[in-house]
C-alpha cells in the first residue's frame, strides 16, 4: 500500500538533492512487520543497511506507532516507498504561542 503523503514533503523531497537532508513525521501500518515499539527501529535499520546511510536524527514515538525522522531525501523517500509507511508528513510545523 502506497503511503498518503503530505504535498509539502513530497515537494521537499523533490526539491531537494539526494544528499540534503528532509524531516518527516512518519506513521506506520498498523501490520507492519514487528508492528510495535521495534517496528520503526526494524524500518529505519534495514533501510539504512540498504543505502549504507544512517539519519541525522530518529525520534520514536511508540504508543502512536509514529517516527520522527531527519535524513537525507534519499533515505525518507526510500522510507516512504518501503510499504510499511501509512502516511507521512513534513516536519516543517510553527509553534505559536496561545492569547
Amino acid at each position: 500500500m502506497k503511503a498518503d503523503v503530505d504535498p509539502r514533503l513530497e515537494q521537499q523531497i523533490a526539491q531537494a538533492a539526494d544528499g540534503d537532508e528532509v524531516e518527516a513525521m512518519l506513521l506506520l501500518q498498523d501490520g507492519a512487520p514487528g508492528a510495535g515499539p521495534e517496528a520503526a527501529e526494524g524500518l529505519i535499520d534495514r533501510v539504512s543497511r540498504e543505502l549504507k546511510e544512517r539519519p541525522a536524527r530518529v525520534r520514536r514515538f511508540p504508543r502512536l506507532g509514529a517516527v520522527y525522522v531527519k535524513g537525507s531525501a534519499r533515505l525518507v523517500r526510500r522510507l516512504l516507498e518501503s510499504g510499511e509507511v501509512s502516511s507521512a508528513s513534513a516536519n516543517d510545523a510553527q509553534v505559536t504561542a496561545g492569547a
